[in-house]
């Protein structure tokens, strides 16, 4: 084998491995962009609650972005107001536990909440 047909064949070998890890490089940033929406979409639609009380009612935030939720003078009011503006959302309250459409709008302790979770996988 000769100084030039090695040559040739290093470079063919460069291109080669040019070209695997670029299409490499393309199947990584598909599937980071894919968790990155699948992130986002949990983080839209499930809310960790923060309750505030003035004058016996009842005001729920979104604790990450300090949206309004809803309100309410019971859990039922809010409950309503919930199932209304955000159907298929999770709200999770420290320490209470969760409600959503999957606990039949119904607050859950945290033990339950884990159990419908471990048994809808």
């Amino acid at each position: 084998m000769d100084l030039t047909t090695l040559v040739i064949i290093c470079v063919l070998v460069w291109i080669v491995a040019q070209i695997v890890l670029g299409v490499l490089d393309g199947v990584h940033v598909v599937k980071l962009t894919q968790r990155l929406d699948l992130l986002k979409r949990l983080s839209d639609t499930i809310h960790q609650v923060k309750i505030e009380e003035h004058n016996g009612v009842e005001y729920w935030y979104d604790q990450d972005s300090h949206a309004f939720l809803g309100q309410g003078v019971t859990l039922e009011e809010v409950v309503d107001v919930l199932k209304s503006r955000f159907p298929d959302h999770i709200f999770l309250i420290k320490d209470r536990g969760g409600l959503a459409a999957k606990t039949g709008w119904k607050l859950m302790s945290p033990e339950e909440v884990k159990k419908i979770e471990l048994t809808s996988k």
